[in-house]
């Protein structure tokens, strides 16, 4: 039987690798986020737009769809929310079974 300080290890280890797994899926969605963007505003440097939508959604989490509309506003791509919303979340589906099937 494990003792209770084995069990709290065990916990916090689940816990760090829950973690570290939602961060990975995140990045790999925003970065798809990022190409799909970038593909609708015909921007010639999707790579680096995606790899800067990244970084911005590490520091930002929380400001990436508001990021993408105004870039998209700003290239004349009119497209609702709604719309980036529903990509954003089909787009973390995809980074999440990318990142299970590669064992991450």
């Amino acid at each position: 039987m494990k003792s209770i300080a084995q069990r709290a290890r065990t916990l916090e280890a689940k816990f760090a690798h829950d973690q570290e797994v939602h961060f990975k899926v995140e990045a790999q969605r925003n970065k798809l986020m990022g190409l799909w963007a970038a593909s609708l505003m015909n921007r010639q440097d999707a790579d680096t737009y995606a790899d800067d939508l990244c970084l911005y959604g590490v520091e930002q989490p929380e400001g990436v769809l508001n990021r993408l509309k105004q870039d998209l506003e700003g290239a004349g791509v009119r497209i609702g929310e709604d719309v980036i919303h529903s990509q954003m979340v089909t787009l973390l589906r995809q980074a999440h079974e990318v990142l299970h099937t590669n064992g991450h």
